[in-house]
């Protein structure tokens, strides 16, 4: 009669350990609503976020339970219970994220909060967005961006070194430029681009003051895109749209201070009449050229070809 109790006993312990091996993971249904985002620096990748947070769950799932994989640990939180009893966090905590600076200016990033459980894999447990209790506010301010929208989604990250696969939960705002931070970067340019058109519409009798306008001007645009570049992170092994931009610039200048300079040598030879030639030959063309070049940079930017 033991030996049935003890076999009885021995089942029911292998039934629960194989109940426990083949359940489902739990789903852990993650909403998240942003008050707030300050301290955005671009050199470092870093920014504060002020947010409610809940977990939606059949078990356990506070907050200390879970780890944001992009900042700090969520230290800086206060409790409460809503209305229909789930409890949900006020939290305020720093994150980082990679700058991609290759568009600059017309750049857009993503601000994200990156969530994974502290100790528990995707055999245990699944987090995934809870739209309806996830999004924006309103009132959200973040001057020098315009917000374009939110996204948040789930996926499975695997851990080589431990063997083991996590779910990550990523919440994410998408910002762009204002178009007025192109203008104000390129408008310089421009006008300066502009003030060497005109000069070199002079006569023949002013070449020493084209080759000062000219070399005057690329001084310029060398100095306003070293000050732009002390704004910008460093970015290893890649040109910045603003780069190709100035660099397109210097070799526009570059021609018309060749131009200039062979006019000025024929002049100083007595060749009038070439230099008259060579004048009447590139004083449109060479404008006509700078203009086509910059709108072909454009069009193979906006087509995604650079």
């Amino acid at each position: 009669m033991k030996k049935r109790y003890l076999l009885a006993v021995l089942v029911i312990l292998f039934c629960l350990n194989m109940s426990s091996v083949f359940a489902e993971p739990d789903d852990i249904y993650i909403g998240l609503y942003v008050l707030g985002v300050d301290h955005y620096d671009i050199p470092t990748g870093t920014y504060t976020m002020d947010f409610y947070l809940d977990f939606t769950c059949r078990t356990n799932c506070s907050i200390e339970n879970f780890e944001p994989v992009n900042g700090h640990d969520f230290e800086d939180y206060t409790k409460s219970i809503g209305s229909n009893g789930i409890p949900y966090y006020r939290v305020e905590s720093s994150f980082v994220e990679r700058i991609d600076l290759k568009d600059f200016p017309f750049d857009t990033q993503k601000l994200k909060i990156v969530i994974e459980d502290r100790s528990r894999s995707t055999e245990k447990v699944r987090l995934i967005p809870n739209f309806k209790r996830s999004g924006l506010d309103d009132r959200i301010f973040f001057p020098g961006w315009i917000v374009t929208g939110w996204d948040a989604y789930s996926y499975d990250y695997y851990y080589p070194i431990y063997g083991t696969t996590y779910s990550t939960y990523v919440f994410e705002i998408n910002l762009k430029r204002p178009f007025e931070d192109a203008l104000l970067i390129f408008l310089p340019v421009v006008i300066v681009l502009l003030i060497v058109f005109f000069a070199f519409f002079l006569g023949l009798k002013s070449p020493d003051l084209r080759i000062a306008i000219v070399s005057t001007a690329l001084f310029c645009v060398i100095m306003f895109h070293l000050a732009l570049a002390t704004r910008l992170p460093p970015t290893l092994g890649s040109f910045l749209f603003v780069d190709k931009f100035m660099l397109l610039t210097y070799f526009i200048l570059f021609l018309f201070f060749v131009d200039t300079y062979v006019m000025e040598f024929c002049i100083q030879k007595k060749r009038i009449k070439l230099a008259k030639k060579i004048h009447s030959y590139t004083k449109f063309n060479l404008v006509i050229l700078s203009i086509i070049l910059y709108a072909l940079l454009f069009v193979l930017f906006f087509a995604g070809i650079i």
